[in-house]
């Protein structure tokens, strides 16, 4: 079986996991039992860690490319279960879809049990910031004066569709605007 936590969305930037129980419904022990996490997703995101008890502290093979977990379990006894939790984080807003299997090298007559799967979403998190300076700072009526606009996020995720507006007074006249990235419309209101 598989619970993948936190119920809901998770926030960008935290931690969620799933925990994994591999139980042996046999009579005889299981010879070289191997779980296999692969973790499917719509964007970036890192497996953090992927252990598994008993014995306490087994540690799992995580590959952070393929994003597969790989679980060496060994000998699984008649009716012991072994609980492995894999814990995922992102910093963007992506969905990871999570399916378990295991094998092992004893035959199995219901591997219709082998194979379990979870899903965590992540929200999306930016924390946008704005600041405006200008200069000479006073301005004489009747000369040029430049204002800056700066946008900041300090994320962790990406800000998409990010729109500024600096409402001026009538009585300014826009000579030009020239943004570092995107597009900019010039005006007063």
């Amino acid at each position: 079986t598989k619970v993948c936590k936190p119920d809901g969305p998770a926030q960008a930037g935290e931690n969620a996991s799933c925990t994994i129980l591999v139980t042996n419904l046999g009579l005889s022990d299981a010879q070289n039992v191997v779980l296999t996490d692969t973790l499917v997703v719509s964007g970036p995101f890192t497996i953090f860690s992927a252990t598994f008890t008993p014995p306490p502290g087994g540690l799992c093979a995580i590959d952070n490319i393929t994003k597969v977990v790989t679980c060496d379990l060994g000998t699984e006894p008649a009716g012991g279960t072994t609980t492995i939790v894999v814990t995922v984080t992102s910093t963007e807003e992506v969905d990871v879809n999570d399916v378990a299997a295991v094998t092992s090298s004893t035959p199995d007559p219901d591997t219709g049990n082998n194979q379990a799967q979870g899903q965590i979403h992540f929200d999306g998190v930016a924390n946008l910031g704005v600041s405006k300076t200008d200069d000479p700072d006073p301005v004489v009526a009747g000369t040029d004066l430049t204002w800056v606009v700066t946008v900041t996020n300090t994320g962790p995720s990406t800000a998409a569709n990010t729109v500024v507006e600096d409402l001026l007074p009538a009585e300014v006249q826009v000579l030009s605007v020239t943004p570092s990235v995107g597009t900019c419309q010039g005006g007063t209101s």
